[in-house]
This record gives C-alpha cells, structure tokens and sequence, in this order.
C-alpha cells in the first residue's frame, strides 16, 4: 500500500477511488497491513469507490421537502427505452434494448464532460441529432416525474452541498484524470471545508508506452475490446476540448463521436 494512502487512512480521511476493485484492493491491504502490526482491532477503513461514495452522499438528502427519486442504472435504461420506443425513429432499429444501453452510456458521458446537446444537434451527424432528440425527451421526463438520472448526481450534490455529510478529508485515488463535472463537484467540497487530495499514480510501466494483446479470432478480440465505449469517451472528450461543449474553439467536423445506433 502506498505510504500516502496508509497515512491518510491512519489519520482518520476518506479514501475515494476510481474504481470498485481498487477499493477492494485497498481495503484489503489496510486489514493486512493492521494485522501483521498485531493490532488487536481497528475501525473499518474509509475506502469507497466514487459512485458508492456518491450514493452515501445522496443519503444525506432525503430529508429535503420535495426529494426526487433516484434512478438505478435498471430503471434508467427502461426509460431510455420507452424514450426511444416512443421516438418516430423506434420502427428503424433493430435492437431497441442495445441502443438504450449505447445511448445511456453516451448521456453519461455527454453530462460528465459538460457536452452542449444543443450544439450536438446542430453540427453533429444524423445518429447524433437523434441522440441530441432522445436526450431532451428523456430529461423533460425526468424533471417532470420528479426523477434524477444517476448521470446527474454529482451536479445535484454539488448543489446541495450544506447538506452533506462530508468528511473533513478526502484522498482521491485511481483515477486517470477529472471530468469537468467532477472537477466541480470537488471545487465545491473544497468550499465546503472538506480538504481534497490527490494520490500520486503508481504506474508499473511509462504512460507513453502502448501494449498490443493478440486474441486467437476476431470474435474474441470484439468481445474482449468492448470498443464502442471507447471511441465514444475519445470522441466526446475531442468534442469538449474543441468546442462542441460550449466552449471556445472550432467543432470537429460532422460532430462529436457518439456510438452507433442500432438501425437498418
């Protein structure tokens, strides 16, 4: 375990991770590391992946006068396919379920990197002016049904910030870089009084170096790859960063990357 990451758990912080396996690991290592010093017993380490530690802090505002139900990611993909089944465009695809799930995928990261739909709309191409469509239906659903979409959490916490039980200090480990939401969210704990660090990166290899993994059949490698959800983060974040998000710069010509539809 990382000498900052132990110092921190030993003085009582959170320890916020990127992932649901680092926070295993992590846990795992403290437990060993308290034991092997023959300690006796000790608490629980602080150790949450960040969605599990989102949803603490959505606990916290259930006490509100008029709280919006939060969706799980089942109830969500249900209505992105009654969004999608109620569209003029349901009768061209081909698998309804599999494009709730690309689309869901795509909202979130839409939301996480501050993409202007609007702007989608105009300068993107044909799947995704339809995504642009769905993503307005579904989100006047959601504020009509009182409903909150776990894409958006993070922005509902930030504005409820007094709320929230937060802890006096946080370190946040495992994580490759900071979406512009999460950047806000922090920025506001940070206002709040809550101290935000970030773990220093253990890398068993040089960043710049890439590595090539063979599979035996195409198949196999399609399946191992998952690579729609990668070429959609790449193109979302070159949209950001170019303009499409709303900020200064040239769109990348026929809009943002966004995976495709399941049409004819």
């Amino acid at each position: 375990m990382q000498i900052e990451i132990l110092k921190a758990l030993e003085a009582g912080s959170t320890v916020v991770t990127g992932s649901h396996h680092l926070a295993r690991v992590l846990r795992g290592e403290y437990n060993a590391f308290r034991k092997n010093r023959d300690d006796s017993g000790w608490p629980a380490p602080a150790v949450l992946p960040r969605h599990g530690w989102m949803s603490a802090l959505w606990e916290d505002c259930l006490t509100v006068e008029r709280p919006r139900i939060l969706l799980d990611t089942w109830q969500e993909r249900v209505l992105w396919q009654k969004t999608i089944s109620q569209s003029e465009q349901s009768p061209e695809l081909l698998q309804a379920s599999g494009t709730a799930a690309n689309v869901q995928e795509a909202w979130a990261l839409a939301t996480a990197w501050r993409l202007d739909i609007s702007r989608v709309e105009t300068v993107g191409n044909e799947d995704s002016r339809m995504f642009a469509v769905w993503a307005r239906r579904f989100q006047t659903r959601c504020d009509d049904d009182g409903l909150l979409d776990r894409a958006h959490l993070p922005d509902f916490l930030r504005a409820e910030i007094s709320r929230l039980r937060l802890p006096a200090a946080i370190l946040l480990a495992g994580f490759d870089e900071f979406t512009p939401q999460q950047r806000d969210f922090l920025d506001a704990c940070r206002a709040a009084g809550c101290a935000v660090e970030i773990a220093a990166r253990q890398t068993s290899r040089p960043a710049e170096v890439a590595v090539r993994v063979a599979f035996r059949d195409r198949q196999r490698t399609r399946r191992r790859g998952t690579l729609g959800a990668d070429i959609a983060r790449a193109g979302l974040r070159y949209a950001n960063r170019s303009g499409v998000s709303g900020s200064a710069g040239t769109p990348p010509p026929g809009g943002p990357v966004l995976p495709q539809c399941s049409g004819t």
